[in-house]
């Protein structure tokens, strides 16, 4: 019998649906040997099948390789770069009026990005520091046994139209969970949860039964269009709010349990996978929340706005690296995908925010204030997808942006955690401004920038290497007959214009609304969750 919450139905996680046809074929072949042991062979689609294998244990840890054999590369660059500017760029500023002092802060106003380039150098020397990030399977073969009462949840949130997407999501779940099983012997207790608001369910049921008979693991949590929290939550939150209180229910918000949230569009490889193991044996009662890095290989064209959305792992995952690993905090800007919490921890903070559109960020924050320094580097690669369209990266973009200032304008979160974000805020507003009054003052006057110029080489180094790393990072995941190194740096100049534009479209055509872009290749279609 089907358990229901708040009189809606619900498929628990102790039902099993037993079917494996739908949607993706696995025609499984079951052998018995004489030491009775059961072998499975996954048969999938060839373009599914070819995308998988590429997300694998070896891939991660041969790109973490070379990128630590360039590291030394990297700091010589950096320290060469710095050197020359400061001994090119020599002349020493004079100030004989106010003026002159006014002019030179105008013709330095880039410094006020330092920080950020800091925080990614350091980002880069700890990823790449000697072997540290590499994933050790004898580590995790060797302490399985740590694993033995320990259930993992991975959870798919959506509105629910991107079907396609969930679709490639949980079956990578799926065949690398037995992967892992065949290959080293370790089982993992897990499940799918598949979270999806009732109007979707609906529109698309026959594609969902479809869905729910690709595997027992899978549940389908409807959330229903007349679910309302306490503080009137909205949004995606509300959705991930519903899926907390069913753990709830079920018993399942304990220690010992542990939640792993994707997009729709979020693959997981071995990596991924191995890396959870290995985070969840490593945390003990030291770290309650795992953050990795995600990379965008997934549909790729060589195009600006996919261009563009590579250098997010630099922008975004590298420079926040430092903060997680080291400090164990999250001063900067989280996913919402990609990262790892003990369902005890979820089920005290909860998702009950009222209006928020950086929802992710909050929780973050909100484990922060709470527990403290709890928050450390998840190894292992999560796989996602940029915008397919000029449209709809502004509008994704525009949905964060405003998120920022939904948190600021909060009073329940400290003066300590907003600051990060006012400075993500002026990184974002700043780059316009700041190009118009360094160049007019360099043209008002010839007044030098010594010693600042250092800096020049410094920031400059860096903001090329981000190019070239997040490339790097990239590249093995990528089919190169797509990509012709002139277009790609063409694209990528047009997607830093692009990359400029987004926050002052968000803040000239500001919305109310939570928008949710097509992830789907088939579908170009874009559905607005309306307030």
């Amino acid at each position: 019998m089907e358990r229901s919450f708040n009189g809606f139905a619900i498929i628990s996680e102790s039902k099993f649906i037993n079917s494996f046809h739908a949607l993706l074929t696995y025609a499984t072949e079951v052998k018995i040997t004489h030491n009775k042991e059961i072998y499975a062979e996954l048969s999938l689609e060839e373009e599914i099948k070819e995308l998988y294998f590429n997300f694998t244990l070896d891939a991660y840890n041969k790109t973490l390789l070379q990128q630590i054999k360039e590291k030394n590369a990297h700091f010589l660059g950096l320290f060469t770069s710095s050197v020359a500017t400061g001994v090119f760029l020599n002349e020493y500023s004079t100030f004989t009026t106010v003026s002159d002092y006014i002019i030179f802060l105008l013709k330095i106003n880039w410094i006020t990005f330092l920080p950020a380039f800091i925080f990614y150098n350091l980002g880069v020397y700890y990823l790449f520091k000697e072997n540290d990030n590499l994933i050790d399977i004898n580590k995790i073969v060797n302490n399985k046994n740590k694993l033995d009462n320990k259930k993992i949840i991975f959870q798919i949130t959506s509105l629910g139209f991107n079907i396609e997407s969930i679709k490639t999501s949980l079956n990578s779940v799926i065949y690398w969970k037995n992967i892992i099983k065949k290959k080293f012997n370790i089982n993992i207790n897990s499940s799918i949860w598949i979270v999806i608001e009732e109007f979707y369910y609906n529109k698309f049921k026959k594609e969902y039964e479809m869905i729910q008979k690709i595997n027992k693991e899978i549940n389908l949590i409807i959330v229903p269009s007349n679910y309302q929290t306490k503080n009137s939550t909205k949004f995606k939150a509300r959705a991930l709010n519903y899926s907390c209180e069913i753990r709830k229910q079920l018993g399942l918000a304990n220690k010992d349990v542990w939640i792993y949230f994707q997009d729709e569009e979020t693959c997981v490889g071995e990596d991924t996978i191995l890396g959870i193991l290995e985070f969840i044996i490593d945390a003990e009662d030291k770290y309650f929340l795992g953050n990795g890095i995600i990379l965008y290989p997934l549909d790729f064209e060589n195009t600006s706005i996919h261009a563009q959305e590579l250098i997010r792992t630099g922008n975004e995952d590298i420079k926040n690296l430092f903060w997680q690993k080291v400090k164990k905090i999250p001063l900067f800007g989280y996913h919402g995908s990609h990262f790892l919490v003990r369902s005890d921890i979820e089920a005290e903070i909860g998702w009950d925010f009222g209006i928020c559109r950086a929802e992710d960020w909050l929780f973050h924050i909100k484990v922060a204030e709470k527990y403290g320094k709890v928050v450390s580097y998840m190894k292992g690669f999560a796989y996602e997808k940029s915008p397919y369209t000029l449209m709809d990266r502004l509008k994704q973009r525009r949905r964060w942006i405003l998120g920022n200032f939904d948190i600021i304008k909060r009073k329940d979160i400290s003066l300590k955690f907003k600051l990060p974000i006012y400075y993500s805020i002026f990184l974002l507003y700043f780059p316009i401004p700041s190009l118009l009054l360094a160049t007019l003052a360099t043209l008002y006057t010839n007044i030098g920038m010594f010693p600042f110029s250092f800096l020049v080489g410094f920031m400059w180094f860096t903001m090329l290497r981000n190019y070239i790393l997040s490339y790097n990072l990239h590249s093995r995941y990528l089919d190169k007959t797509k990509i012709k190194i002139y277009s790609l740096l063409i694209n990528w100049i047009k997607g830093a214009v692009i990359e400029v534009i987004n926050p002052w479209y968000a803040l000239i055509k500001r919305v109310h609304s939570y928008e949710v872009i097509n992830k789907d290749k088939k579908q170009r279609l874009k559905y607005i969750l309306k307030i």
